[in-house]
C-alpha cells in the first residue's frame, strides 16, 4: 500500500523547498520517514540544524522509494535520515523485500552524495506483538523486527552507513515497547521523542565533525 502526498502536503513541502533552498543545499538535514516523523517537532529537538520533516503518516516503505526524488535528492541537503515503522513486517510481506527497498533508498542516497542515516525499527508494544489476519498464522512482529535490526547493523557496518539505534534508545528490559514512552506502536509520548532526540543528536554531532 503507498499512500500520496496530501494537496496541503504538496503545497507545504513546495513553500518550504522554495524558501530553504538556498542555505539547504549541502547543509541541512531531511527526515524522512511516517508518522513518528512527522510527529516529531524537529526544529524544537535540533535547533543548531537547518531540519526539514518529510514524515507522511500511514506509509509503507515502498512509498519511501517512489518519493525520494522529490522529498530528499532534488534538495540535495548534507544527509538524510531514513525511518520507518513495524507495520511494514507483515506475513504477506517478505522482509527481503523491505531489505531491497532500505538498501536502495541508502544507495541511491549515497550516490547523488547526500549522506544517509539510517535507523533501527522501534519495538512494539507488548499487547501489540501478535498480528491476526485470515489465512495466516499468529505473526509475532518482534520476532522479525529484531531479526532484521540485527541484518540491518550488520548491512551499515559492511557499507559504512551511519546509524541511530532507535530501538535501543526505547525497549525495555522484556524487549518491548515501554507505556510511558508510547501512545501505540507508532505513535510516541514526549518522553518517547526525548529518546530519540538523544540518540540522534550523536549522529549528527559526529556528521558536523567530519564535515568540520
Amino acid at each position: 500500500m503507498v499512500i500520496n502526498l496530501r494537496p496541503n502536503q504538496i503545497l507545504e513541502a513546495h513553500r518550504i523547498d522554495q524558501q530553504l533552498h538556498a542555505v539547504f543545499v549541502h547543509h541541512g538535514i531531511v527526515f524522512v520517514g511516517d508518522q513518528i516523523i512527522e510527529g516529531w517537532e524537529l526544529e524544537r529537538h535540533f535547533p543548531e540544524y537547518q531540519v526539514i520533516n518529510r514524515g507522511i503518516t500511514g506509509q509503507w516503505l515502498a512509498g519511501f522509494v517512489l518519493r525520494l526524488r522529490p522529498d530528499v535528492l532534488r534538495l540535495r541537503p548534507r544527509a538524510a535520515v531514513i525511518q520507518f515503522s513495524s507495520y511494514n513486517f507483515r506475513p504477506h510481506h517478505s522482509v527481503e523485500e523491505t531489505k531491497d527497498y532500505l538498501a536502495n533508498i541508502a544507495e541511491l542516497c549515497r550516490y547523488n552524495k547526500v549522506e544517509p542515516i539510517l535507523t533501527t525499527v522501534i519495538p512494539v508494544r507488548e499487547n501489540e506483538n501478535v498480528f491476526r489476519a485470515e489465512g495466516f498464522e499468529p505473526y509475532f512482529v518482534a520476532d522479525t523486527l529484531t531479526r532484521f535490526n540485527d541484518w540491518l547493523i550488520e548491512y551499515c557496518r559492511q557499507n559504512g552507513f551511519a546509524l541511530i539505534d532507535f530501538y535501543g534508545a526505547l525497549v525495555d528490559g522484556r524487549g518491548f515497547l515501554p507505556k510511558e514512552l508510547s501512545i501505540d506502536n507508532t505513535h510516541l509520548t514526549g518522553a518517547g521523542y526525548r529518546r530519540l532526540a538523544a540518540a540522534t543528536s550523536s549522529a549528527l554531532e559526529k556528521l558536523s565533525a567530519d564535515g568540520s
